[in-house]
């Protein structure tokens, strides 16, 4: 059970907030998962987020849950008896030894009119600054959120709380009518992905092709047991180039076709979810021939258009290489950060 004064902490922050008539609660385990899921699908939607997520991706992130116990940094509010927001925290340290505190805030808009998120922000500030003097924590700390464009109200109040945006991230589209063409260099050899014998190779290079990405956090044995155990993967249609002289992964473009999310919004959509190339093989054409053939394999599918995400700022050219093969802007977003 949460403990006493953190649930004291809670209705303080409600009722100084004079929200009416809601109850707080803390987290019941995997029972909760299938509102969770709900409430995050349709904050997100209201948001201009064209993404479903399942059950079963929420409970495999919650399930490798790490930097957050959920019965004591995280907040849940029902109305009537009914879920209707939850939020809270997650720490993390990154490479720049910056102890980052990631906000958690999910509110079914059927349910804004209540008045909850500026309660729920106010909570998870409060809950980060109880943990950064638990640890003796005096420096290096921040709190941080993701924002897309569409969420202005949302924006408007973090920068009331003393939020401001540090970094720009684009989401960008083809249209799969004119696929670029590129030779794979010299000595590398795209082969199918054999599981689970390619996935630890496949994960190192990934994490070794990010380690130099703003705000990138070291990762341990548990993200990659999260990472593998991924519901929504499908194999076989990463491309994933290997070195054939070392027998090492070069590099990876991991593609994936969201089957609920086209069929809930009508789309025929694929994505590159991860376009990495170790430093050693970067600037001999690899990225963008592991972008071409995943155009074309996933044109091949019958997609008709393919997403993906890019730090608008990314120090290795990304946005340059995906504006020549052909993306455009789609949508924007923001990292949102008040330091502590």
């Amino acid at each position: 059970m949460i403990a006493t004064h953190d649930l004291d902490t809670i209705h303080l922050s409600l009722f100084q907030m004079a929200i009416p008539s809601v109850q707080v609660r803390p987290f019941r385990g995997a029972q909760d998962y299938p509102r969770m899921a709900d409430i995050m699908n349709a904050h997100q939607s209201a948001n201009g987020h064209e993404e479903v997520l399942s059950v079963d991706e929420l409970a495999n992130d919650y399930n490798h849950l790490q930097g957050c116990n959920p019965l004591t940094d995280m907040i849940f509010i029902e109305k009537d008896g009914q879920l209707v927001a939850f939020g809270g925290i997650k720490w993390c340290i990154d490479d720049d030894g910056q102890r980052r505190f990631d906000v958690e805030v999910q509110i079914d808009p059927v349910w804004k009119h209540l008045g909850l998120m500026r309660p729920i922000y106010v909570f998870n500030e409060q809950r980060a600054r109880q943990i950064s003097l638990d640890n003796r924590i005096a420096a290096n700390s921040t709190l941080s959120v993701w924002l897309p464009e569409q969420a202005q109200s949302e924006a408007r109040l973090v920068g009331s709380l003393g939020y401001q945006t540090v970094r720009h991230f684009f989401t960008m589209r083809h249209e799969l009518q004119q696929l670029p063409v590129a030779q794979l260099p010299t000595g590398l050899q795209i082969r199918p992905v054999q599981k689970p014998d390619h996935l630890r190779a496949i994960w190192d290079a990934k994490e070794a092709a990010f380690a130099d990405h703003w705000g990138h956090v070291p990762r341990n044995e548990q993200d990659f047991e999260r990472w593998c155990q991924t519901p929504t993967f499908e194999h076989d249609l990463w491309q994933v180039a290997w070195d054939t002289k070392t027998d090492s992964v070069a590099g990876v473009s991991i593609n994936n076709i969201y089957h609920e999310d086209n069929k809930h919004f009508g789309f025929r959509r694929g994505w590159v979810d991860t376009l990495g190339v170790r430093r050693e093989w970067r600037g001999r054409g690899l990225a963008k021939a592991l972008l071409a053939n995943s155009l074309r394999q996933l044109k091949s599918t019958g997609m008709t258009e393919c997403l993906l995400e890019v730090d608008a700022t990314n120090p290795t050219g990304a946005l340059q290489l995906y504006e020549k093969v052909g993306f455009a802007v789609y949508k924007r977003s923001g990292v949102w950060r008040k330091e502590l």
